[in-house]
């Protein structure tokens, strides 16, 4: 029997369409302007950010319905799953864990098993990758979970935004600094910490975003001195900066010819946290190289 990898659109999958077995995904709600959404199913990126500035009120996401999770749950069960690993995004952001908790005992022919991924976009990507390779390769949900767990603790994900009253409005900087840095056009670099339950921490600030990246490539050069020896991959995403995603691949590209780079995008789940104007990037160990090493000890 399998193991099924369920997750929440915070991941973003069909940037990479990774839709199909064994992988489920379930769309984040928001709420906007008294109307309920279904990240990237009612409301895509583009329309999103185009009607951002004009909104009355600031979006908010919740947990994904119950019902959509018994749905799915009751589809596999009895059937070839007997396992399923669900990765919610973030607990601080997404109370995703608790409704799995409260209505996975139900199902009494699947053995339910949570592992929060405490980031989300290209990093929650990159573990929903890992997880659903191992569990094609019939690899046991119990390695599963403890390939993901070397792969979350080894994550640094770094976010330059534009517009701060997004991060006041989810409780993350003091509403004074946040007037205080728009006056004087600041761009917070953010980071979101992993291996720290999922914390967000103002890191540093710049003028722009071509010293922002510079600050982040600095962070990743000093990761692979840390880490000499292990393989990297690193996404890269935004929500509508292309010519400066661009601008940052190539760079990065030039800096760091030994990095597989990838590309994905901040959707509207993930924005209603971020603002318009943001970019960011997550690297961590090489997933494929994760699962390469766990398929030859296997053997």
């Amino acid at each position: 029997m399998a193991t099924m990898i369920i997750t929440d659109s915070t991941a973003y999958l069909e940037y990479y369409k990774l839709y199909g077995e064994p992988i489920r995904v379930i769309p984040t709600p928001i709420i906007w302007n008294n109307k309920q959404y279904y990240d990237m199913i009612d409301i895509n990126s583009r329309q999103f950010y185009h009607d951002l500035p004009n909104g009355k009120k600031t979006p908010q996401t919740y947990s994904p319905s119950i019902e959509n999770v018994k749905s799915i749950l009751s589809e596999i069960d009895g059937d070839r799953y007997s396992d399923v690993i669900f990765i919610p995004m973030i607990s601080e952001i997404s109370s995703f864990e608790l409704v799995l908790s409260s209505i996975g005992k139900k199902f009494k022919n699947l053995n339910i098993y949570v592992f929060a991924a405490n980031s989300t976009c290209g990093a929650m990507a990159m573990l929903v990758e890992l997880a659903a390779e191992l569990s094609l390769s019939n690899v046991p949900p119990v390695i599963i979970l403890e390939k993901l767990q070397q792969l979350r603790d080894s994550i640094k994900t770094f976010f330059s935004v534009y517009d701060l009253k997004y991060l006041y409005h989810t409780g993350r900087m003091k509403y004074f600094t946040s007037i205080f840095d728009n006056l004087l056009k600041h761009y917070p670099i953010v980071e979101l910490d992993a291996r720290n339950g999922g914390t967000f921490d103002v890191v540093n600030k710049h003028k722009s975003y071509q010293s922002s990246l510079i600050y982040i490539e600095d962070e990743l050069s000093q990761y692979i001195d840390d880490n000499p020896k292990v393989p990297i991959r690193a996404v890269i995403y935004d929500t509508i900066l292309k010519n400066i995603h661009q601008e940052w691949l190539v760079s990065f590209q030039n800096r760091f010819p030994t990095v597989s780079f990838e590309s994905s995008i901040i959707g509207p789940a993930v924005g209603t946290h971020t603002g318009r104007k943001t970019i960011g990037i997550s690297w961590g160990y090489d997933w494929k190289h994760i699962v390469k090493d766990t398929l030859d000890n296997k053997g």
